[in-house]
C-alpha cells in the first residue's frame, strides 16, 4: 500500500465527496490515491515538470499552473486543502499561502499539512511544537505506534481550520 492511501485511512472523512485542492502539489501523488474518494480535485503547482502523467488521465482531477500564494479562486471554493511533502518548499511564502488557502477554504473546512520527509518534519515540530500523538486544533499531529500500520516510519500531519 502507498504512503499516501494509509495517509487517506486517517482523513477519509475530509476527502470523500469532496472539493479538494492539494497545493504545491509536486507530483500530485497525493491527488492520485484521493482521486477515488473525492467529488472533484484540483491541483496546482508553480510548473507541471514534476506532475505524474496520470493525472491528465484522471476525471476529477484538474491541474492548474498556479502560486499558491496568489491563487485566482474565489473566497470558500474547497471543503479540503491539502499540502503534501511541500512545507520545506514552499517554507519562505508560508505566510501567503496560508492565507490563501485560509481564503479559498470553505468556513467548515479543514486545511492538512501532511509530510513523510524529515525536511518538512523539523519545520512542522518547529512552527507548531515537537508533540507527539494525537492532539486537537493547530498542532503536530506525529508518528503513529509502531505496532499500527502506519502512513510512513516518520510522518506527520496538521489540521488547520479556517
Amino acid at each position: 500500500m502507498k504512503k499516501t492511501d494509509r495517509i487517506l485511512r486517517h482523513i477519509l472523512p475530509e476527502i470523500e465527496g469532496k472539493e479538494v485542492l492539494e497545493a504545491a502539489c509536486g507530483t500530485a501523488e497525493f491527488s492520485l490515491s484521493a482521486a477515488a474518494y473525492a467529488k472533484r480535485i484540483t491541483c496546482i503547482d508553480i510548473d507541471e515538470s514534476r506532475l505524474d502523467r496520470l493525472v491528465k488521465e484522471r476525471e476529477n482531477i484538474c491541474f492548474r499552473i498556479m502560486d499558491a500564494s496568489k491563487m485566482d479562486f474565489g473566497d470558500a471554493v474547497f471543503d479540503t486543502i491539502i499540502l503534501y511533502n511541500a512545507l520545506y518548499h514552499i517554507k519562505g511564502q508560508w505566510d501567503e499561502i496560508l492565507a490563501e488557502c485560509r481564503r479559498v477554504l470553505k468556513p467548515e473546512g479543514h486545511i492538512f499539512l501532511i509530510s513523510t520527509w524529515k525536511l518538512d518534519l523539523a519545520l512542522m515540530r518547529e512552527r507548531f511544537g515537537g508533540t507527539f500523538g494525537r492532539v486537537e486544533g493547530e498542532h503536530f499531529v506525529g508518528e503513529e505506534p509502531a505496532d499500527e500500520e502506519s502512513f510512513a516510519e516518520e510522518s506527520g500531519m496538521i489540521r488547520l481550520g479556517k
